[in-house]
């Protein structure tokens, strides 16, 4: 059988446009991939956000050791940079002993 001049070039085309998409599957484990990769990220940054918190709550549960003196001079620092700053606000907590 012989082919008309059109339908080689639409072969031809059609042939050459297969080359250069991808197909679906392969698309679809493309997209499966970096979906995995960006849960993967997103399970790693969670877990070191928790163990950040859990560190600080750790910290923030024991005592300071300073002394009452030392704390004033701390809580001064802080609202001397909020000033300087220009915040017109901080908020400075003293727990009971």
């Amino acid at each position: 059988m012989v082919k008309s001049a059109a339908a080689r070039a639409e072969s031809a085309v059609a042939t050459a446009s297969d080359d250069v998409l991808p197909s679906a599957k392969d698309v679809m484990r493309q997209v499966a991939e970096i979906e995995a990769k960006k849960a993967a990220d997103y399970l790693r940054k969670e877990k070191a956000e928790q163990a950040e918190k859990k560190a600080l709550l750790d910290q923030l549960s024991k005592p300071t050791g300073l002394s009452e003196e030392e704390k004033k001079k701390r809580a001064a620092a802080v609202i001397n940079r909020a000033v300087k700053n220009g915040l017109t606000e901080v908020q400075v907590h003293r727990f009971p002993k």
